[in-house]
């Protein structure tokens, strides 16, 4: 991968706040040189893994068109098409009821989150108020002791 690649790399040399200001300035020293260097390396390195990652990308895309199709062709010798219809038509009620069960599940979860979140936020609102209060107490800023 890109990352992979990125991490096997020469990692770019430090350069001194001196070096790094005659750089930014146009000065080139041998340090400035090398860190260049290093980089468009860099940069290459990333191109040829980006391509890489493009080619093996549409690689991947078309193993998957041609496997799908053969497994297509082998569904339709085994069963006929309008078999799958009859089938996911059947299956589809409950299917809808799991999908109704699930959200609501997840609406369940996100409210008792919020509820966590919440009991959360007003606990640490209670200790920094807790800690104001004893900081002005210590800095002499309660007067109504």
């Amino acid at each position: 991968t890109v990352r992979a690649v990125a991490l096997d790399r020469q990692p770019l040399p430090q350069l001194s706040a001196g070096a790094w200001q005659l750089k930014e300035r146009g000065i080139e020293v041998a340090a400035v040189q090398v860190w260049r260097e290093i980089k468009e390396q860099a940069v290459e390195v990333a191109r040829v893994a980006q391509e890489l990652a493009e080619k093996g990308r549409a690689w991947l895309e078309r193993v998957a068109e041609r496997a799908a199709e053969q497994v297509r062709d082998v569904v339709e010798r085994v069963a006929p098409a309008d078999a799958w219809g009859e089938f996911f038509a059947a299956a589809a009620p409950g299917a809808s009821a799991a999908a109704e069960g699930l959200a609501r599940d997840l609406e369940v979860e996100r409210r008792l989150e919020a509820q966590r979140e919440a009991a959360e936020r007003e606990a640490r609102e209670r200790v920094q108020e807790q800690e104001r209060r004893a900081h002005e107490r210590d800095d002499g800023h309660d007067h109504g002791w």
